[in-house]
């Protein structure tokens, strides 16, 4: 697990400020999910906890919150205390928060320490190429929890600019293609880190028994786009359970847990956020002094996009304009035996 551990070209702050942050309604699922096991809000592991997008979210929720990242700066940007505010959250007098730097699948935590495990767009990031059965992470990962603990693994896909296809349909072209970013591009490797995010998890191999109860386990994919970008049919999205409805999926699969509002130009600052990003700029150093002009790639392919979608509207398109991103999304819950 180490997609941003050793990115020199990384920027924490700028990652948090230019990606989606988790709505009440992706949390609130998370709660009714847990409701329906234990129910205990002791302990919380936080698995590849980035800046804390969801570790804040959640130490609102459990007693005591443990965020693992191997990334320092990450782990860093964690702990800065304008976090929170940027976040919205406000952690109660009693509840514990704290970051330690491990990779998700060795966190040498000890055995039954949590009453949930949460990886949010970070489980694809664990070993699963080398652990095809994925028998060994699953087994730490019911390591690490209490019986009848729950786990919780979720992560979005590229973006959606509703009202904006052929921006988003370009998009999602430039991350996959062998010329950009080359996400995914290798689709001959199902537990490629970004092949398990493009086919909405359908790649990863399930929590298994006898270390997690198969009859519980449950597969959410919302707002799902079918094009060759994703390895995702209709008869591949599971019909939404009651527990789920009821903790605010109205609309079903259509509804959006992961959201961000910001302006068209914003884009260009979220493919920077990416992971394949830094080691664009490895590669092509002269980036990294563009982007002090924003004429670096990003920026120079939104505005190649902008000029093609004007000539197809025959509208003048302001990338100032603030739209509401929307980010399909996979979530996965298990509940330990």
């Amino acid at each position: 697990m180490s997609a941003f551990s050793n990115e020199k070209h990384f920027d924490a702050v700028e990652y948090l400020a230019n990606r989606p942050q988790y709505s009440q309604t992706f949390i609130d699922l998370i709660r009714t999910w847990h409701d329906k096991g234990t129910a205990k809000y002791d302990d919380v592991l936080d698995i590849g906890c980035g800046p804390g997008q969801t570790a804040y979210r959640l130490a609102e929720l459990f007693k005591n919150t443990v965020g693992v990242d191997p990334s320092p700066v990450m782990l860093a940007a964690a702990q800065d205390p304008a976090v929170p505010a940027h976040l919205g959250v406000s952690v109660p007098t009693g509840h514990q928060l704290s970051f330690k730097q491990s990779k998700g699948e060795s966190t040498g935590l000890p055995d039954g320490s949590f009453d949930l495990i949460n990886a949010a767009t970070s489980a694809h990031w664990l070993p699963w190429q080398k652990d095809a059965s994925g028998g060994a992470i699953w087994k730490e990962m019911a390591r690490l929890l209490r019986p009848g603990g729950s786990l919780v693994f979720a992560g979005y896909v590229s973006v959606v600019l509703p009202g904006h296809g052929l921006i988003t349909d370009r998009m999602d072209e430039f991350v996959r293609s062998p010329e950009g970013f080359a996400l995914a591009s290798d689709r001959s490797d199902e537990l490629n880190p970004h092949m398990i995010g493009y086919t909405f998890y359908k790649t990863m191999p399930p929590p298994p028994e006898p270390y997690f109860d198969a009859s519980q386990t449950t597969m959410l994919r919302l707002c799902v786009r079918f094009n060759d970008n994703f390895h995702i049919t209709a008869s591949d999205i599971p019909p939404v359970p009651d527990w789920a409805r009821s903790a605010g999926l109205s609309a079903g699969p259509d509804t959006a847990v992961v959201t961000k509002k910001g302006s068209l130009r914003s884009l260009a600052l979220f493919l920077r956020s990416t992971s394949a990003w830094p080691r664009y700029v490895d590669e092509h150093p002269e980036e990294k002094e563009l982007e002090k002009t924003c004429e670096d790639l990003p920026f120079r392919l939104l505005e190649k996009w902008r000029r093609e979608e004007e000539q197809k509207t025959g509208k003048l398109l302001d990338l100032d304009e603030e739209v509401e991103f929307v980010y399909p999304t996979a979530m996965l819950f298990a509940r330990k035996r």
